[in-house]
């Protein structure tokens, strides 16, 4: 079976959707440890004047 264009098209897509979804994932996750430490610094600052 010969692929068509919208068949390399739509597979070219997918790939795109499936790498800018991992690379946001990976973003988010490596975001969260310093959001949480700088939410810590902020609670002892505030517990200790």
């Amino acid at each position: 079976s010969r692929t068509t264009l919208s068949d390399y098209g739509a597979r070219i897509i997918l790939v795109l959707s499936l790498i800018l979804t991992s690379m946001g994932f990976f973003n988010i996750v490596s975001t969260i440890p310093s959001n949480l430490g700088d939410n810590t610094a902020q609670q002892l600052e505030t517990t200790n004047p």
